[in-house]
């Protein structure tokens, strides 16, 4: 029996010693995990034991910090790839400018090749000279006054002009039989229809100036025009046919049919068979004409359709001119 008390005797006293010193060491846990972070053994404030509160709490940190590092590791993703993106886009960016450039050199480059090849080389005052040296004029006697003007004119250029003229003479009459009283040009002494003339010439060039001494007679003179020309190619078939369109008459100075409105009509209608048939076309009437559309007096010698030297001028610069635009077409289409 006093065995047994003392061994309760002895219990009893281990536990009441075992107290405070779980308490101390309760303390001295709580203290060395830190506040906020309780023990398994420790009873909150109102008497409840929070059961395994430092496990989950614990894993919520970890679990926070993973989800911070993930978020982290997903924005700088984010930031990666953005960046790439944004790099991709400058490069394409560059890439297209890059080739709107080279589109627009390439553009401009065409362009002005197209532009060379149309403006072509220029043609010198000497090739004009030689284009005429290889021409005749064939005309009435507007053209015989051009003939009268180059012959006194000193010039090489208008005196090279091969001119085939006559006063009075005409489509019409061109198919006339030679006679005493035919008006054919004279070529090397005589009379000749003008066909076998420029083929006796052989000159490549051929301006055709006819209209005052026709219109008069009636419609039929473009039609006319192309049956000459037909001579003409069968005897001369490498020939280039121009057409120098009518000039006007002087302001009130119209007989009947030979009018300015009626003039006017004539070269409208020659200038369209002249592109149908591939033959040049000189328009000569508008240089020499007034704000009226008249033949300017300056240009008019008897105040009807004869000219003056200063009109003759004028015809000197527009044939020089037309002859550098054909060149010019030639050059730009070899």
């Amino acid at each position: 029996m006093r065995s047994k008390r003392l061994t309760a005797v002895l219990l009893t006293a281990m536990t009441v010693m075992a107290a405070p010193l779980s308490a101390a060491a309760e303390t001295t846990a709580a203290r060395e995990i830190g506040p906020g972070i309780t023990t398994e053994a420790q009873t909150s404030a109102a008497g409840e034991t929070c059961v395994d509160a430092p496990a989950e709490e614990n894993v919520l940190v970890e679990s926070g910090a993973a989800e911070s590092a993930q978020a982290a590791a997903e924005s700088a993703a984010a930031e990666s790839a953005a960046a790439e993106i944004t790099a991709a886009a400058a490069e394409t960016s560059q890439a297209a400018a890059e080739s709107s450039a080279a589109g627009t050199a390439a553009a401009e480059t065409t362009a002005a090749a197209a532009e060379t090849k149309a403006a072509g080389r220029a043609v010198s005052e000497a090739e004009i000279d030689a284009f005429y040296a290889d021409s005749v004029l064939v005309g009435d006697s507007v053209m015989l006054g051009f003939r009268n003007y180059a012959q006194k004119s000193g010039d090489p250029f208008l005196k090279s002009i091969g001119i085939l003229c006559a006063g009075s003479f005409s489509v019409h009459n061109s198919f006339d039989p030679v006679s005493g009283k035919s008006v054919h040009p004279i070529y090397q002494g005589k009379q000749r229809h003008v066909w076998e003339s420029i083929a006796m010439m052989g000159r490549k060039q051929v301006f055709l100036f006819f209209g005052l001494n026709d219109i008069a007679l009636d419609n039929n003179t473009p039609a006319l025009y192309q049956q000459l020309v037909a001579r003409i190619k069968e005897q001369s078939p490498e020939a280039q046919i121009h057409i120098i369109s009518m000039t006007y008459v002087a302001a009130g100075a119209g007989k009947k049919r030979l009018n300015n409105t009626n003039i006017r009509a004539f070269n409208a209608t020659m200038k369209e068979i002249a592109a149908k048939e591939g033959w040049g076309f000189v328009n000569m009437a508008d240089p020499l004409a007034d704000g009226n559309g008249d033949l300017a007096k300056a240009y008019c010698s008897d105040n009807y359709v004869h000219q003056t030297p200063a009109a003759y001028k004028v015809w000197t610069g527009v044939l020089r001119a037309y002859a550098r635009e054909v060149l010019s077409r030639q050059e730009a289409a070899k």
